[in-house]
């Protein structure tokens, strides 16, 4: 899924970017690593993820009635969504398949299939009677989702500068940047605005409908095994992805996104814990902008 957040980092030579900011992997060591796994899983602990069965939710207290097959409706028709309106776009406005797109082009892209693939997801749900973006649940689903940011963050950075090390230590090529960090660095406000809508706001309502509140919950309803469907779901969600060394970061962030639905089934936490990590990959790169 090209339209898909989070948003890609990439190292060049001897340097890094933790999702969108440089990092100078000589200036890393390894006590560093584990105090950022130590910071997450310290969270995590005293928000009482190492519990038994601290997700284990019976079948009959799961938020949402419908069957396994009516929940994975609306995200395929999302899905579907999410590829064929920006395809159209791009043939009418590009004009040429061949043709590469430029900045401002790509992101409205980006933009258009989280927004097309949100609104038909959501029109679906509501014509099934079920609206899982109720403002009832704004309110404690901000708090969770915070505490699950501050919890995963550092996980997933830890896992991003494992990952990249490895990689410059095999002499491997250097990652590639996410399209819309490139698009960020441009000078365009426009564009930069529309980057910050797409990632921070329109990608995680569409991606968390997709792979939290509709295919975790249909796995969870089909086989009872709330840890099953969390590992499935995220396993999905960073195969999503195109850029292959992206993928075991985003099943870390995956991993708690999909633990904290599981126990918490507010959408509205997931929500924001996809915004706030996509928020800090742009400001990592706001801040790396100016100081180069």
């Amino acid at each position: 899924m090209q339209n898909d957040t989070p948003l890609a980092p990439r190292a060049a030579g001897k340097q890094s970017k933790l999702e969108g900011g440089n990092v100078n992997l000589q200036g890393i060591d390894w006590i560093q690593i584990i105090v950022l796994i130590a910071l997450g899983l310290t969270v995590a602990f005293l928000c009482g993820v190492f519990r038994r069965k601290s997700i284990r939710v019976s079948q009959r207290h799961l938020a949402d009635p419908r069957t396994p097959i009516e929940l994975l409706i609306p995200a395929f028709a999302g899905f579907c969504a999410s590829l064929f309106v920006p395809a159209v776009y791009f043939g009418i406005v590009v004009g040429q398949v061949h043709r590469q797109p430029n900045s401002h082009q790509t992101v409205c892209m980006f933009a258009i299939s989280a927004g097309a693939g949100l609104l038909v997801i959501q029109s679906m749900n509501l014509a099934q009677r079920t609206n899982l973006l109720r403002g009832s649940q704004l309110r404690s689903g901000l708090l969770v989702g915070l505490l699950g940011a501050l919890a995963v963050i550092p996980l997933v950075v830890a896992a991003t500068v494992v990952v990249q090390e490895i990689m410059r230590r095999s002499g491997a090529a250097a990652p590639q940047e996410h399209q819309l960090l490139i698009v960020f660095q441009q000078p365009s406000v426009l564009d930069r605005f529309l980057v910050i809508l797409s990632a921070v706001i329109l990608a995680p309502m569409f991606e968390e409908l997709t792979f939290r509140a509709h295919l975790q919950s249909a796995i969870r309803k089909a086989t009872s095994m709330p840890w099953l469907s969390v590992l499935i779901a995220s396993a999905l969600f960073a195969l999503a992805h195109s850029i292959w060394w992206m993928m075991p970061p985003l099943f870390v962030l995956a991993i708690g996104l999909g633990y904290v639905y599981e126990r918490s089934r507010n959408i509205w936490a997931t929500i924001l814990m996809h915004s706030l990590f996509n928020a800090f990959s742009l400001a990592v790169e706001y801040i790396s902008m100016k100081h180069h």
